[in-house]
């Protein structure tokens, strides 16, 4: 379950689980996680037979387990957006690093720390930092960052016993959202589909429209989207592109994006780059479309000897 690294710390292997079951979410559900960094090995400790959670209440709180105790009352859910139906990606890493600096409360959050029942392969197992009432203070802060439907499913899950654990927080809310995933997938796949520039639209609100939904596409994360692997950016282009207004598809589409040629879509351009390419376009037909009516030099030299005769005839008449 452990590899060796140079200075001969136990670290947790990123392919390997360290425990599983009720209340230990997944190693790799919450921001990067496991997956991309090293996170000392837990220490594995059991209850005696006939000792209960009980056993470890009454002990004594670790200074450090306090400190971060303190620390999670006063600490602010206002810059991280609720967790909704399709927002996992990004809800899951503010959460991941605003806790970043809690270094038990975090090993709680990717599974590392966990207490006793909480590995039904093992129940009396429990990991030697784990403490019930910092996992508690975990559980109070993360339902301060869901939504009404996320809570509503916390409430019904653990509301009769008043069981709010960080740890079996998370694992409620992260197998709802695996069970809607897939949904909120098909879903924005056909808004794609459907979107297309309207006939009055700038390529700003085209732009825009189309990103949004590639975002969201991205943001729900999860399942499906790790199974076929986010949408290239040239996909993307060639779907802005392919869904322009007639006037601008074809050879009219050609002319106005000359500049960015097949060579260096394929090389890495994104699609903010042609929507703000197209933009642009925008911007110079109505720069355009204001300006008065220029009059030719020629026109002019004419209408000032037209205006100087005009002027002498006068004078002739006096």
């Amino acid at each position: 379950m452990a590899q060796q690294n140079h200075n001969m710390e136990a670290i947790a292997e990123p392919s390997q689980p360290v425990a599983s079951g009720h209340g230990v979410p997944r190693l790799n559900s919450i921001g990067p996680g496991i997956l991309t960094t090293s996170y000392p090995a837990p220490e594995i400790k059991h209850l005696r037979e006939g000792e209960g959670r009980q056993a470890l209440l009454d002990r004594p709180i670790d200074p450090e387990v306090q400190r971060e105790m303190d620390t999670l009352t006063q600490l602010s859910t206002s810059s991280t957006q609720p967790l909704t139906a399709s927002n996992w990606r990004t809800w899951s890493f503010k959460i991941w690093t605003t806790l970043a600096f809690l270094p038990i409360t975090h090993r709680m959050l990717v599974g590392l720390e966990y207490g006793p029942g909480m590995n039904k392969a093992d129940p009396l197992a429990y990991t030697g930092s784990y403490d019930e009432r910092l996992d508690v203070m975990l559980g109070r802060f993360l339902v301060k960052t869901l939504d009404q439907n996320f809570l509503s499913a916390v409430i019904k899950k653990f509301g009769k016993n008043g069981e709010l654990r960080g740890t079996m927080v998370l694992d409620v809310v992260s197998q709802k959202y695996e069970k809607g995933a897939p949904q909120q997938h098909k879903l924005v796949s056909k808004e794609i589909w459907r979107c297309t520039q309207g006939a009055t639209e700038t390529f700003r609100n085209y732009g825009a429209r189309l990103r949004a939904l590639y975002h969201r596409q991205w943001d729900i994360g999860e399942q499906q989207a790790e199974a076929e692997g986010d949408i290239s950016e040239e996909s993307k282009i060639y779907h802005f592109l392919n869904n322009l207004q007639p006037d601008f598809r074809g050879d009219a589409t050609d002319r106005i994006w000359a500049s960015l040629s097949d060579t260096r879509i394929n090389g890495g351009t994104e699609l903010d780059e042609v929507i703000a390419h197209f933009e642009c376009i925008d911007l110079d037909l109505n720069l355009g479309a204001a300006k008065p009516p220029q009059v030719p030099q020629a026109s002019k030299a004419k209408q000032k000897n037209a205006s100087q005769s005009s002027k002498r005839g006068r004078r002739r008449k006096r």
